[in-house]
């Protein structure tokens, strides 16, 4: 038997739960099935976890920090145009993969706990903050710059929201580097 460490063990409970959070959503995974799929006891879980609501959360917020991180690699491109068309391919891509489909994470946020609103709440804002200097410099270079910007960056994530609600819905798969250019073309 391989005796994995405490860390792998968390790390392996985070990928699998992120895994059947996105195929089944959080309403239809059970920690029962969680632990079966681990081939770990209910109680073990429990040692990890405190609760499925936890468990969820500590999987969002991970699937948060990658964004983020996609986000920072994208704001290392050359020009605002780069950064803006990498960070929409880098995000869709992300969020259409199997096991990081949103599938229909946020419309069940009511049934999660204050705390986990204000989360999402606080990455929304963090991101914003970073990408507003990118869209206004796309839209000054357009002579789009009487555009407000707070109102443009929300915008945006309705619409690369809205692409990946409809193709988790339809299971539709989608050339990104096309639907890139095509929101990029629509957005500016």
């Amino acid at each position: 038997m391989k005796v994995k460490r405490s860390i792998d063990i968390r790390k392996e409970i985070i990928k699998t739960s992120k895994s059947l959070f996105s195929s089944h959503g959080y309403a239809e995974v059970s920690m029962n099935q969680i632990a079966k799929s681990l081939e770990l006891t209910k109680p073990a879980l429990y040692y990890y976890f405190k609760s499925k609501s936890h468990l969820y959360e500590v999987v969002v917020d991970h699937t948060i920090a990658d964004i983020e991180k996609l986000l920072g690699e994208s704001l290392k491109k050359e020009t605002a145009e780069e950064k803006i068309k990498d960070f929409i391919k880098s995000y869709l891509k992300y969020t259409l993969d199997g096991e990081n489909t949103i599938n229909s994470w946020m419309l069940q946020v009511n049934d999660m706990d204050v705390k986990f609103t204000k989360n999402i709440s606080a990455f929304r804002d963090r991101v914003y903050v970073l990408i507003n200097p990118v869209i206004e410099e796309i839209l000054k270079s357009k002579g789009k710059d009487s555009i407000d910007v707070d109102s443009f960056a929300p915008l945006f994530f309705a619409m690369l929201n809205g692409v990946l609600l409809e193709s988790s819905l339809h299971d539709k798969r989608t050339d990104i580097d096309e639907l890139t250019e095509q929101i990029y073309d629509i957005l500016f």
